[in-house]
C-alpha cells in the first residue's frame, strides 16, 4: 500500500518522514509496517494519504507557472486583475465550513499568487526567501492569524494601486507566511492545498484573451 506523507512526522518518534515522502506500507492487523518502523491507524490518518503522489513546492511552482503561461494568464492578464481574483478566493476561505473548502481556498490563493509573482517578473520561491530571518507572522505575534491575511492583502492592494512594484515581493512573502499558518490551524499544510489546487486546474483547457475573457475549450 503506497502512501504519501502530507505532514512532517515528529523525529522524536524515531521516524524521519517529511512532506512529499512516499512510503510503501504493509498492513499487519491494525498496524502499518514499513522498513524499520510501525505505525497505527491514527498516525496513518493524520500524516499520510493513500495513493496520492504529493509534489514538492518547487515542482508545483514550475508546473503552475507552465499552466499559467499555457492558458495565457501570465501573458494577457495583469497584476490588478489577479489581485482582485485573490480577494475573491480569500473570501471563499472566510466562509469555508469544511476542511475540503479550506483546502480549496488556500490552494486557489496560492495559484493566484504564482500568477501575480510571474506578472511581476519573479517567482514564489524568490519571494519566500525574503522572510527567512523573521516571518511576517512572527513579527505580529499575538495577533489573530486569520485576520493577518486581509491585513497583508490590504498591503498588496495599496502597493498595486500606487504602482509600487518594489514592495510586491515582500508582500507576497507575507501572504505565504500567513497562508502556511492558517493551513496549520486547519489541520493541513500549504503543500497539501497547493497539490490539490494543481490537480484541479491541470486539466482545465482554455485561453485568457487580451480583453480579459477566459474562453474554455
Amino acid at each position: 500500500m503506497r502512501f504519501t506523507c502530507i505532514k512532517n512526522l515528529d523525529a522524536g518518534l524515531g521516524i524521519g518522514v517529511k512532506v512529499g515522502d512516499i512510503i510503501d506500507f504493509k498492513q499487519r492487523g491494525k498496524e502499518y509496517v514499513a522498513n524499520d518502523f510501525v505505525v497505527g491507524q491514527i498516525i496513518i490518518d493524520e500524516y499520510f494519504k493513500e495513493g496520492i503522489i504529493m509534489k514538492s513546492n518547487d515542482e508545483l511552482e514550475a508546473l503552475t507557472e507552465k499552466w499559467g503561461a499555457a492558458r495565457k494568464i501570465t501573458v494577457n492578464s495583469n497584476i490588478p486583475a489577479q489581485v482582485i481574483k485573490f480577494g475573491e478566493e480569500m473570501g471563499e476561505l472566510f466562509i469555508a465550513e469544511t476542511k475540503d473548502e479550506i483546502i480549496d481556498a488556500i490552494g486557489e490563493m496560492t495559484v493566484v499568487l504564482v500568477m501575480i509573482a510571474n506578472l511581476r517578473g519573479i517567482s514564489i520561491s524568490t519571494c519566500r526567501k525574503i522572510n527567512q530571518t523573521l516571518s511576517f507572522v512572527t513579527k505580529h505575534h499575538g495577533h489573530n492569524r486569520l485576520l493577518l491575511l486581509p491585513a497583508a492583502y490590504g498591503q498588496l492592494c495599496v502597493a498595486v494601486s500606487r504602482n509600487d512594484n518594489n514592495s510586491i515581493p515582500e508582500i507576497i512573502a507575507n501572504i505565504i507566511d500567513v497562508l502556511e499558518e492558517v493551513a496549520v490551524i486547519g489541520g493541513i499544510n500549504l503543500n497539501e492545498c497547493w497539490n490539490h489546487a494543481y490537480n484541479e486546474i491541470k486539466d482545465r483547457k482554455g485561453t485568457l484573451f487580451e480583453n480579459g475573457v477566459f474562453i474554455k475549450e
